[in-house]
């Protein structure tokens, strides 16, 4: 038991955390019944293995992003696994932090609880998009089909903006950091304009007779799992400012947010938006959704 405790208060860095892991053989070690009596280390445990959780799924979703480029059944299979695990760290840390819940907590660990709570949903359902997004790959691959050049640039444009969501929100949940955590809602803004944008265009180039319906699907898969993992980043982030800025509900917080007048908002989303310009193309006019005419 000292061993044990002398492990759990004491600090580690990476390399000894991976060492520990192998050693005991249990990634929820920390996560043990008698550290209850003790609810304040209880909840520095869950913050430790929640961050684990966390880049168990940062992971799967970078390489499940990566297989549409260039896919790899070895790679795929990984994005497999590392979803299991972020399973069952959904649960393990579900059933402790309701244990923790009963006891009596301090009011900053019982905010934490909540944070906790809250994220540990989006980042599971975070590696379940990555999983969405390695079956596409696996369509495509399977199916040799392979999007144009354009297409495939502007792609890359939007899942360069969704790594930088998923690394803002998933720093500043773990180092508790609102500034940080301001800076995902306009990113999250610019993300779901560009997948419009990305939609438009590849209609339009359906209507050209440069894609097929078959990749047409499998594009909007593959931009619809981007959006909702985009949608996920934001989660998180509104869940820290919420619990720092006392008062605010997750309504409120975006209506004030996106208001016009909202300097800092509209400041940080042309920046972004500079960052992720796409390339220019023929404006996208109503006439585009219009049906094709049916020659005689």
């Amino acid at each position: 038991m000292l061993e044990k405790l002398a492990y759990a208060t004491i600090k580690l860095d990476d390399d000894e955390k991976r060492i520990m892991d192998n050693r005991s053989g249990n990634e929820f070690a920390l996560l043990d019944d008698r550290f209850l009596e003790a609810p304040s280390l209880a909840v520095e445990h869950c913050k430790q293995v929640i961050n684990k959780m966390a880049d168990i799924s940062r992971e799967s979703l970078f390489i499940s992003m990566s297989l549409i480029g260039g896919y790899d059944e070895e790679q795929a299979l990984r994005v497999g696994e590392l979803e299991t695990r972020a399973d069952k760290y959904e649960d393990a840390l579900g059933t402790y932090i309701m244990k923790i819940s009963t006891k009596n907590l301090k009011k900053e660990d019982s905010e934490m609880l909540n944070v906790m709570l809250h994220c540990i949903g989006d980042f599971e359902r975070i590696s379940d998009y990555a999983c969405n997004l390695c079956d596409s790959a696996r369509e495509l691959q399977q199916k040799n089909m392979q999007f144009s050049p354009k297409a495939e640039t502007e792609l890359d444009i939007l899942s360069s903006a969704v790594r930088e969501a998923v690394d803002i929100s998933f720093d500043a949940f773990k180092s508790n950091n609102k500034n940080e955590a301001d800076k995902v809602e306009p990113l999250e803004e610019l993300i779901d304009t560009l997948a419009v944008e990305l939609k438009a265009r590849h209609i339009r180039r359906l209507r050209e007779g440069k894609c097929t319906i078959e990749l047409g699907f499998a594009h909007s898969d593959i931009l619809n799992n981007l959006e909702r993992v985009a949608d996920h980043c934001s989660n998180i982030g509104v869940c820290i400012i919420e619990i720092r800025q006392e008062g605010f509900e997750t309504h409120e917080y975006l209506g004030i947010m996106k208001r016009e007048d909202n300097e800092q908002f509209r400041k940080q989303y042309a920046l972004y938006k500079e960052k992720y310009k796409l390339p220019e193309t023929r404006k996208f006019t109503e006439n585009d959704m219009q049906p094709a005419a049916v020659k005689a």
